[in-house]
C-alpha cells in the first residue's frame, strides 16, 4: 500500500491523519464557502474496506502481509490485530511477515461496536 505523501500529510492533518483531536472540522476556501474537511484515513480506511469485502465474497479467511511496526501499531488502532510470522527483515526498511484471521477482524470490531 502507498499513498502520496501530498495527500495523506496535507496541512494540519496529525500523525498518519488518526488524530482523535479534530477528526471533522470546517474549513473556509478562498471564495468564502466552508467545506467539511476530514482528518480520518479515507483512502486507508477505504483499501482496507475493500480488501474486507473481496475477501467475504471469495472465501478468503486469513491475510499476510510484510508491514512496516508502525503501521502494525495503526491497525491496532481500528481493531486489526496482525501476528507476526517471521523475523524481521531490511527491504527498503524494516519490514516482517504478519497474519490476520478474516473472522478475527470481525469479532474484535463487533466487540468494540457493541
Amino acid at each position: 500500500m502507498a499513498v502520496s505523501a501530498n495527500y495523506r500529510r496535507r496541512t494540519n492533518d496529525g500523525l498518519y491523519a488518526l488524530s482523535e483531536d479534530a477528526q471533522r472540522r470546517p474549513v473556509q476556501l478562498s471564495d468564502g464557502v466552508e467545506r467539511r474537511h476530514t482528518n480520518r484515513p479515507v483512502i486507508f480506511l477505504g483499501m482496507i474496506k475493500i480488501l474486507y469485502q473481496a475477501s467475504k465474497r471469495n472465501g478468503f479467511d486469513y491475510w499476510v502481509a510484510a508491514m512496516e511496526q508502525s503501521l502494525i501499531r495503526h491497525l491496532v488502532k481500528w481493531q486489526i490485530v496482525f501476528q507476526p510470522i517471521g523475523p524481521e527483515i531490511d527491504y527498503y526498511g524494516p519490514i516482517s511477515p504478519y497474519f490476520v484471521e478474516v473472522a478475527n477482524i470481525e469479532r474484535r470490531m463487533s466487540q468494540k461496536h457493541a
